[in-house]
């Protein structure tokens, strides 16, 4: 490609400066990569992964916290779990959460991290006066955002859209110990401010009212919900991160039930849950029916079920045609989780039941012939989670009553204090029925694919990590552009170092072939041929002072496909501004990018708002900046603004359709105002 020499250029300048320059540290967080967020991840979880902010319930009592509530903290591995259980078994209860350093694997870092949600009283009953109490004292959120693109889409010129052209969003949050309830609201820019044919202004609500540890009500959900159980094959709700170099975090770590706080306007439970639980016997059961967007073929007034073709997942309701396929499809689902919970001991078994009113009339491809194609499904299933000195071992069985199995099996072993090790085996049958199935996979579903994993995550007096796993993988059945039965594989390799004056550098390795239909000249005969994909990633934070940081970061992307051979890359530069004690802080992004085609695109996690979550496509040639600045007014009161642009160099106009932009930039304005009580 054109821009291959002068990458390279700029790819010595831009590490020869980063080398040179020396100073403190800002950690990379290591619990886990969000640059490695497969595809099938990043297209799927947008608008879900703004609310994984932890909710501040009730701290567990580290001294009989079962292993699947320590898991849901996100904040330890399973073998620091496995190493504090023991301690407690060994030692008897921990007297001052400063007694945790003395147990393999805790550090100061760890254990500040988890003093805000861990108690160490005996106290397992509520007290009424305290309730009362914490509910006077709640935290109150508020949060107003808007954001706008300053170039007109072809939707607003044709006046397709029924809208303008900004996005608004709205959230208040009632936060204590024991519970958590709130309200999101938002209208997508092109969306409708309605009180029009049902509407109540904006055009998607959301409530939850979430209670923790009242008694032998374990969990108590209202409202919008998310449901987590096992390791995801037969209920999970919530997003999910999939394969992950930090392979510590394959394992999945269920909270059964929690609150639902996104904008993501299909994925979620609304209704009614609850986890009832006993010693070490608990219930989970859980009943949901909303309305949901789908596209309607016919509305024939002598058949009282409409017929559908397909669900709609964008939640845009911009046009004509959108606004009719808006909330057109009931939904119901209803299910029960039962647990059995010993402190290195758990077994659960699933019941899952999903209906729809109206008849499901798909249009079925060869490759899609024995997805569902039925208006219900009911899956069954049962998980398992030990662990024995050193080694831990999970896995979870499914079954699609008319339809056929899945389950996953592995194991974690430690082999000593620098070596951790996984196996992971899966196996999803073609005719797998689950709409809310979310496990680990090369594909999108967790459906016709066998697979074994093999990794390990090696650490070096904290200075020095290796870490990966080679997967190799195949697919029983045809899949989308690919006509017949296929294989595949996956290495990955990061390699992490940190020098002695606090500069930390990153190598990624990716080597990954899979297969593809490759048509003749003139398309009337396809063949199988395999795609051949590789990169390499370097990544070097360096600390100029306490307040000041850059992080730079160059990959470079390269596929073979048939005869032909196409590449990309991007190369960018962070400044992170922050300072304590300090009302602003800043956040700057600069970014080259050229890739041949939207195949080599390259994928970017970015610092977005609060509440939001940001990853974006790389593709083609040009550069992107962004400027985020936090300031904060007062204790009470916080604002952030970020702009962004994209420029191009080799297009004229940008996407395609009703979202097409006549012109070669792309630029974003957001504005949130935070407000806390």
């Amino acid at each position: 490609m054109n821009s291959k020499i002068s990458f390279q250029i700029v790819f010595f300048l831009f590490f020869a400066k980063s080398i040179i320059v020396s100073g403190q540290e800002n950690e990379i967080p290591n619990n886990f990569d969000l640059m490695d967020l497969k595809e099938k991840d990043v297209e799927q979880s947008a608008g879900q992964f703004r609310a994984m902010d932890r909710d501040n319930l009730t701290p567990i009592n580290i001294n009989n916290a079962s292993r699947q509530e320590l898991s849901s903290l996100n904040l330890l591995s399973p073998f620091q779990i496995t190493n504090l259980i023991n301690h407690v078994t060994k030692n008897g209860p921990i007297i001052h959460l400063a007694e945790l350093q003395t147990i393999s694997g805790f550090n100061a870092t760890t254990i500040k991290a988890l003093i805000p949600h861990v108690r160490i009283d005996q106290n397992e009953l509520i007290n009424v006066h305290n309730f009362k109490k914490q509910l006077l004292t709640s935290e109150h959120l508020i949060i107003t955002r808007v954001d706008k693109i300053l170039q007109e889409k072809k939707g607003f010129i044709n006046n397709d859209f029924q809208g303008d052209r900004n996005r608004y969003y709205f959230k208040y949050q009632l936060k204590n110990k024991y519970i958590v309830a709130g309200v999101t609201s938002e209208k997508d820019a092109g969306e409708q401010l309605s009180f029009k044919n049902g509407q109540k202004g904006l055009d998607y609500y959301s409530a939850h009212l979430f209670a923790k540890d009242l008694g032998l009500i374990k969990q108590l959900a209202i409202g919008d919900y998310k449901v987590e159980v096992g390791q995801g094959l037969n209920m999970w709700s919530d997003f999910s991160l999939g394969k992950s170099t930090d392979i510590i975090q394959i394992k999945k770590n269920a909270r059964k039930l929690s609150p639902y706080k996104s904008t993501n306007e299909n994925r979620f439970l609304r209704g009614v849950a609850s986890t009832v639980e006993f010693k070490s016997i608990s219930l989970t059961s859980f009943y949901s029916r909303k309305k949901i967007d789908a596209n309607i073929i016919d509305t024939d007034t002598t058949d009282s079920e409409p017929s559908y073709s397909s669900y709609s997942a964008s939640g845009l309701h911009r046009t004509i045609n959108e606004l009719e396929n808006r909330k057109t499809l009931s939904e119901t689902i209803w299910g029960s989780y039962f647990a059995f919970d010993k402190r290195t001991f758990h077994i659960g078994a699933t019941y899952v039941n999903t209906a729809y009113r109206g008849n499901y009339e798909r249009s079925i491809s060869k490759y899609g012939g024995f997805q569902l194609n039925t208006n219900k499904n009911s899956v069954l299933g049962f998980d398992i989670d030990f662990s024995y000195k050193n080694i831990i071992a999970f896995g979870e069985f499914s079954k699609s009553i008319d339809g056929g199995i899945a389950y996953l099996a592995s194991t974690l072993i430690n082999l000593n204090k620098q070596l951790t090790m996984i196996v992971l085996y899966r196996n999803y049958q073609r005719n797998y029925h689950n709409h809310f199935s979310n496990s680990i996979g090369e594909n999108s579903n967790n459906i016709n694919e066998k697979g074994f994993l093999i990794g390990f995550e090696s650490q070096f007096r904290n200075k020095f990590s290796i870490k990966g796993y080679y997967d190799v993988f195949n697919f029983p059945w045809l899949k989308y552009q690919v006509s017949a039965p296929s294989f595949g594989n996956e290495i990955i390799l990061k390699v992490n170092y940190r020098f002695k004056n606090k500069l930390q550098a990153q190598i990624k390795l990716l080597m990954k072939n899979k297969f593809k239909d490759l048509a003749s000249e003139n398309n009337s005969i396809r063949n199988l041929s395999p795609i051949y994909s590789r990169s390499i990633r370097f990544h070097i934070v360096v600390p100029i002072s306490p307040t000041l940081s850059f992080k730079s970061r160059a990959e470079y992307k390269l596929q073979k496909f048939g005869n032909d051979t196409h590449d990309g890359f991007i190369l960018y530069e962070d400044l992170v501004y922050r300072k304590l004690g300090s009302p602003i802080s800043i956040t700057a992004r600069y970014m080259l990018f050229g890739t041949d085609n939207y195949d080599t695109r390259i994928y970017t996690y970015e610092n977005d708002l609060p509440y939001s979550f940001a990853i974006t496509s790389n593709q083609y040639t040009g550069s992107k900046y962004y400027l985020l600045i936090k300031y904060r007014i007062n204790r009470k009161l916080s604002t952030w603004v970020k702009y962004s642009a994209i420029n191009y160099t080799d297009k004229d106009e940008i996407s395609s359709g009703l979202d097409q932009i006549n012109g070669n930039r792309k630029s974003e304005i957001k504005v949130l105002v935070k407000y806390t009580f």
